[in-house]
């Protein structure tokens, strides 16, 4: 019996130990995925940067559904240009949303945030038109998207 106890107390032991880093494990990791804080210039950069990126991502979308409605690019290539406008347009706002804001960049913040939430919902609506072959709504996608990249290049200028 003696041999039972000992080898249930080193499991325990060690189970505790598996537990305790894995514990720690995760909390470097919630810790290394929020961003340095960084000054307002250096964090006014990162959103204007974070702004070009979507922007291409969104004309990169406006194009594709631009040269659908003409013809010049079957459907099956028509989402795949979306989905990965989508992707990299998500990918890039996570990145964003990571970064802890100094202070006096909320209203900066607010408005990018909105701006990139805007982006990635009106790529996946146009990804989501060209799949079904629903070319009013892809048109109406089209035209949203045109709207958003006037408003992140406006704001990439004040910002950048």
């Amino acid at each position: 019996m003696a041999g039972g106890t000992r080898r249930g107390a080193v499991r325990d032991g060690f189970l505790s130990r598996v537990a305790a880093g894995a514990g720690c494990a995760a909390l470097l990791l919630c810790a290394a995925c929020t961003g340095p804080s960084l000054t307002r210039d250096a964090y006014r950069a990162q959103a204007a940067q974070t702004a070009t990126m979507v922007l291409s991502a969104v004309r990169t979308g406006e194009l594709a559904a631009a040269e659908s409605a003409a013809g010049r690019i079957p459907g099956s290539s028509l989402e795949v240009v979306l989905g990965d406008a989508e992707t990299d347009a998500s990918s890039t706002q996570e990145t964003f949303a990571s970064r802890q804001p100094p202070e006096g960049t909320d209203g900066m913040r607010e408005e990018l945030t909105t701006l990139l939430d805007d982006a990635t919902a009106t790529l996946e609506d146009a990804r989501i038109a060209a799949r079904r072959g629903d070319r009013a709504a892809l048109a109406a996608a089209r035209a949203d998207l045109h709207r958003l990249g006037t408003r992140l290049e406006d704001f990439e200028e004040r910002a950048g």
